[in-house]
C-alpha cells in the first residue's frame, strides 16, 4: 500500500512538469471560463450536466491563471482517485489497478478537468457504497444515487457505476437478486435526463446520454498541444505588443509556413511599420488575406481583435471579444470580459464598462481589477472628453478592404499612418497601380523621407509602363510579384472570404 501511495504522489510533479511544459494552455483554461459566485449562475450550470461537477469545474479553473497551482490540483485529484481505489481493491497485486484510471487521465486527458473530478467522484461512490455493511445500506444508497448521481456524473459515467455496483454484488457478496435489483436501478437512470429536462432545466437531446464533458482524448505526445502552446505564446506576447518576441517564437519554432502564423507575422510588421518593407517576402497576394472576413471560430476573433486594435478601432475590438466569449463552453469568458472593460473605457462607453464591472464584482480573483478600472473611469471622466460624430461610413467588414481602409484614412480622427500603409499595400497586391499613384499623391505620406522600396519600384514601374531589366526581378522585390505573382479577381476573392 506504501509503494501505491508513493507512486500516486508522483503524479503532482508530473502534472507540475506539464505546466512547466504548457504554461499559456493552463491559462487559456482560466481565460475561456466563466464563473460567479451568484444563484442564477448556479441555474445556468443546472443546464450543463453534471451540474454539480461542472459547477466546481468551473470554480476550480479559476486557479488555473497559475499554472503550477493548478498542476497541485490536477495531482491531488488523481492522489484521491489512487486513494480510493487501492483502499477498494484488496490483496497485493489488485492494488496496481488503482493507477490505471489516473494514469490514463494523465495520458490521454491531460486538460480534462471536468472528466478527472468525474473519475474521483465515480471512485468515492464506488468506495462508498463497498464498506456499507447490509444490503438495505447499499440498496438505500443506490436509490438516492440515481438523481444525486445525475448531478455529479454523466450518464455514461452513471450507467457504468451502477453497473460496478451489479457487478460488487454479484461477485463479492454472491447477492444474484440484488445484483438484478441494481441492473433494474441502473437501467432506471435513463428516465433521468427526460425527467430533469421537464421539472429542473432543459438538455439538449444530443447531450441526454453520450455526452461527457472534455471527453475527447488528446494523447500527451500529439503535436496538437504542442502547436496549441506555440499558438498561445504567440497570441500572449501580440497582446502585450512584444512584436520582436511574436517573430522569434514563430520562426523558433519553424511556424511561419502555417497561414495563422504568417497572419501573426503581417500583424507584427505593421505594428513595427515595416510592412510595406517586407510584404513581398510573405505568401500573399491579396489584401483580404491581412485579416479574417466573416470567419467566425477562436482564433480568428482573436486575430481580428488584434488586427483592429492596432487601427484603434475599439467598437470592432469589443465586437470581436464578444464574438469570441459565445464560442466558449458557457457563452461567456473572463478574457473577453476584461478586455470588453478596457476597449469600453477606451471609447468612453463608461456605463457599458460598468454593466461588466458589476458582472465581474461577483467573480473570484478580480477584486482588485475592478477597483481599478473604477479608478481609471473616474479619473478619464475628470480629464478627457470623448467626442463622437452623429454619423460614420466606417461600417468594419462592409466593404472590401481597401475601400474600407480609404475610409480610415479620410474619414476617421484615429492614428491613420498604419490604415494608409495597409492601403498602399492592399492596392500593391492588386496590382492596382493608377489608384496607389493617386493615393500616394493624395495623401501625404508619412515617410515622405524614406519611402519603402516596394513604393519607389512600383512608382517606376508607373514611369516604365511596367518594364524593368530581369536581372532585378529577383524574389522579394515588387518588380518579382508584378510580373510573376497571379493573383485573384477581388470580386471573386471577396465571396469566398464570405464564406459563400
Amino acid at each position: 500500500m506504501k509503494k501505491i501511495l508513493f507512486i500516486a504522489l508522483l503524479f503532482v510533479p508530473a502534472y507540475l512538469a506539464l505546466a512547466f511544459w504548457l504554461p499559456e494552455t493552463y491559462r487559456l483554461l482560466q481565460f475561456d471560463s466563466f464563473f460567479l459566485f451568484t444563484a442564477d449562475y448556479f441555474s445556468i450550470k443546472l443546464s450543463q450536466p453534471p451540474a454539480l461537477t461542472a459547477w466546481f469545474t468551473s470554480l476550480l479553473f479559476q486557479l488555473f491563471r497559475w499554472p503550477w497551482v493548478a498542476a497541485l490540483v490536477q495531482g491531488l485529484i488523481a492522489f484521491l482517485t489512487i486513494v480510493c481505489l487501492a483502499l477498494l481493491l484488496r490483496g497485493g497485486w489488485k492494488r496496481w489497478l488503482s493507477l490505471i484510471p489516473s494514469l490514463l487521465l494523465f495520458l490521454f486527458w491531460p486538460f480534462s478537468l471536468n472528466l478527472q473530478l468525474q473519475v474521483l467522484v465515480m471512485s468515492f461512490l464506488l468506495l462508498s457504497y463497498c464498506k456499507l455493511p447490509s444490503w438495505w445500506a447499499r440498496l438505500v444508497f443506490a436509490i438516492v444515487l440515481i438523481p444525486l448521481g445525475y448531478l455529479l456524473l454523466s450518464m455514461p459515467l452513471l450507467v457504468a457505476l451502477f453497473l460496478l455496483f451489479a457487478v460488487v454484488e454479484w461477485f463479492v457478496y454472491k447477492g444474484r437478486v440484488h445484483t438484478l435489483v441494481l441492473a433494474l436501478l441502473g437501467l432506471s437512470t435513463f428516465i433521468m435526463p427526460y425527467i430533469y429536462s421537464q421539472r429542473v432545466a432543459f438538455i439538449p437531446f444530443e447531450k441526454r446520454y453520450t455526452s461527457i464533458p472534455e471527453g475527447s482524448p488528446v494523447a500527451l505526445w500529439d503535436n496538437v498541444l504542442q502547436d496549441q502552446e506555440v499558438y498561445l505564446k504567440v497570441l500572449r506576447a501580440a497582446e502585450e505588443e512584444r512584436w520582436n518576441d511574436v517573430r522569434s517564437i514563430i520562426y523558433e519554432n519553424k511556424a511561419s509556413r502555417l497561414k495563422l502564423m504568417q497572419s501573426y507575422l503581417l500583424l507584427a510588421e505593421a505594428a513595427q511599420g515595416t510592412l510595406p518593407d517586407n510584404l513581398f517576402n510573405y505568401n500573399i497576394n491579396t489584401p483580404e488575406d491581412f485579416f479574417y472576413r466573416h470567419v467566425r471560430n477562436h482564433y480568428t476573433c482573436q486575430f481580428n481583435r488584434l488586427f483592429y486594435r492596432n487601427l484603434g478601432l475599439y467598437d470592432e475590438c469589443f465586437h470581436q471579444a464578444q464574438e469570441y466569449y459565445l464560442l466558449c463552453y458557457d457563452a461567456c469568458c473572463f478574457g473577453s470580459l476584461t478586455q470588453m472593460v478596457d476597449y469600453s473605457i477606451r471609447e468612453g462607453e463608461y456605463a457599458i464598462a460598468e454593466k461588466y464591472l458589476s458582472i465581474l464584482s461577483h467573480a473570484p480573483f478580480y477584486g482588485r481589477f475592478v477597483k481599478e478600472q473604477r479608478e481609471r473611469i473616474a479619473k478619464q471622466k475628470s480629464e478627457v472628453t470623448i467626442e463622437r460624430p452623429l454619423r460614420a461610413d466606417n461600417f468594419v467588414g462592409g466593404y472590401p478592404f481597401n475601400s474600407e481602409m480609404v475610409r480610415l484614412v479620410e474619414y476617421t480622427d484615429k492614428d491613420h499612418d498604419l490604415a494608409h500603409d495597409y492601403l498602399l499595400c492592399g492596392l500593391l497586391l492588386q496590382k492596382n497601380l493608377p489608384h496607389f499613384n493617386v493615393v500616394i499623391h493624395h495623401f501625404p505620406y508619412h515617410r515622405a523621407d524614406s519611402l519603402p522600396v516596394p513604393y519607389a519600384q512600383a512608382l517606376r514601374l508607373l514611369q516604365t509602363e511596367g518594364q524593368v531589366p530581369d536581372e532585378e526581378c529577383v524574389p522579394g522585390s515588387y518588380y518579382y510579384f508584378f510580373r510573376y505573382i497571379s493573383i485573384p479577381d477581388p470580386n471573386e476573392q471577396m465571396i469566398r472570404s464570405t464564406g459563400h
